[in-house]
Parts: C-alpha cells; structure tokens; sequence
C-alpha cells in the first residue's frame, strides 16, 4: 500500500511539473480528469488504490509522452514487435515452462494460450494500443482473444470503409461478433452472467459503490471485474463514479474522434475490447494508453 501511495506522490509531482512548464490543450477534459482520479482514488482509501493510481498514472504517461518523448508511435511498435515473438513463442510452447492449470480447455493441439508474464487477453489489448499493423493481428490471433480479435475488425472496417458504406460495415462486426461467440459460447454466455453479477453489486450500494478495487469481496464468482470497463466503474463506484467517468470520457471520445492522427483507430479496437473486457486500469494498459492519447492530442498543439 506504502508503494501505491508513493507512485501517486511520484506522478502528481510529475505533472505539476510539466503543466507549469507548458500549457496543457484545451480540448482535454482536464476537470473531470481531477474529478475521476479523486473518485477512484478515494473509493478506494480503505479498499485498495490500485485502480486509482492506475488512472493517474495514465495521465502522467499521456503528458510526459506529449512533452518529451519523440518518435512514440516506431518505439511502441518494435514493442509490439518483441511482445509478438514472446507470445508465439509461448503458444507454440517454444519457452520450457509446464503447461499452466487454467489453459486446459483452450488448447488448439500444439498451440496453447499463452499464459506466461500476463493473461491473453490483456496482452492482447496491449497490442492494440501499440500498433494496428498484422504485427498485432499474428499476436491478437496467437493469443485467441476474439475481443481483441473484433476490436481489430472493427478499427480497420471503420478506417478502409467509406461513410456511406458504415452500415454494411456494423453488420459485417455483428456477424463476425456472432461467429466468435459460437466458437466458445460458454465464455459468452458466462460473461452475461458477469454483468448481471456486477449489476447487482452495484443495487447493494447505487450511489457511491463498494469501493474502489472492492469488485473481488462482493462478487461471487470470485472475479475483480466485471469484463465490462463502465460495469466495473458502477458497481466500485456506484452512479457518482459513473457519471464521472462518462463526463471524462465522452469528452476524450470527441476530441479522439476528431483527431486527425491514425492512432486514434487503435483506441477505437482497445475501447470496443473494454467491452467485454476490463484491462485499461491496469498499471501497463494505462501507461500505453496515456501514450497513444497522447499521439491524439499532439496535432491540437499547432492549432
């Protein structure tokens, strides 16, 4: 916990410094920044500050990859190249390590889920933030992580297909949603029964939640989240950490939108992840995150 606490010290540090040094771009939402970190964090004074520190060390990342990190986009992508070697090389049991319980079951002959450093589908959505290059699809696919695998689709549909034709486009990731889900439905249908478990968390408290990082104490399932970023936030959280969290991030969602910067498609794949999946406060996904929002908001400074 001392640890935690430290870490926060650190990057509030940090961004005092950088926002004196330069004028932050209006179009962020910096208000509501302030309001989302303090309700994560103090959620969670007495319950774990994890997530908390989680959130504000994204916005140390974003502002210190905007003020004095060049060329982010090459450095994520030979990354991603690196994390994609490691990931085959687990999956085709390449590393000499015994297979891990919890892959049992998910298991296509040779090829396994990769397990080793972090769970498939968060490596996964790392790829996403780093590159939407087939570096990231050979990596998506090796670690069978079919949300990761539509939020891909989905950011490259929205990006080769013209305006009129996004209709046909939305039918197309329904279709291919669809088939993912009848590939394993038992992981599909169990994440519905997730979301009406934290739904319910959220009616034992409604207003302010039951405390950031608190998901685990109340979830019978034994789960710390609700693979669903916005349940997650209302059952820890309750309808104030709600509407916080949407009065941050609809603002982000604009400006992002309007970004002319091609990493913007990348967030578009990490959100439609968060879907079914809860990965972006976690300490690695964040700073990655803060990273290519930074890629967004760099073309405002010109403006």
């Amino acid at each position: 916990m001392f640890m935690n606490y430290a870490i926060v010290f650190v990057n509030l540090i940090a961004l005092v410094v950088l926002i004196r040094r330069r004028r932050l771009p209006a179009p962020f939402p910096w208000r509501a920044t302030i309001a989302l970190a303090l309700v994560l964090l103090l959620g969670g004074l007495s319950t774990g500050i994890e997530r908390g520190v989680a959130f504000v060390t994204l916005i140390t990342a974003m502002v210190v990859t905007r003020e004095v990190i060049p060329n982010t986009r090459k450095a994520l992508f030979v990354i991603a190249c690196l994390l994609t070697a490691f990931i085959l090389a687990d999956a085709f049991r390449l590393i000499p390590t015994p297979d891990i319980q919890v892959t049992s079951g998910e298991t296509f002959g040779v090829v396994r889920r990769p397990y080793l450093l972090e769970h498939p589908n968060l490596k996964a959505s790392w790829l996403l933030l780093m590159t939407m290059s087939p570096v990231a699809l050979i990596g998506i696919i090796a670690t069978q992580s079919r949300g990761a695998l539509l939020g891909f689709i989905s950011a490259v549909a929205l990006r080769i297909t013209p305006r009129r034709y996004y209709a046909i486009a939305f039918a197309a990731c329904v279709v291919v949603m669809s088939l993912a889900a009848a590939v394993r439905p038992g992981t599909f249908f169990w994440r519905m029964d997730a979301w009406g478990e934290a739904f319910n968390i959220f009616l034992s408290n409604p207003l302010l939640g039951v405390g950031t990082g608190n998901y685990i104490t109340y979830a019978a399932s034994g789960m710390s989240i609700a693979h669903n970023a916005a349940l997650t936030i209302l059952a820890e959280n309750g309808l104030i950490g709600l509407a916080v969290f949407a009065a941050w991030l609809i603002p982000v969602v604009v400006m992002v939108a309007r970004s002319k910067s091609t990493a913007k498609y990348s967030l578009l794949a990490f959100a439609v992840q968060q879907i079914v999946d809860d990965q972006w406060l976690h300490p690695v996904s964040a700073i990655l995150l803060g990273m290519v929002l930074a890629l967004c908001i760099k073309p405002y400074d010109a403006q």
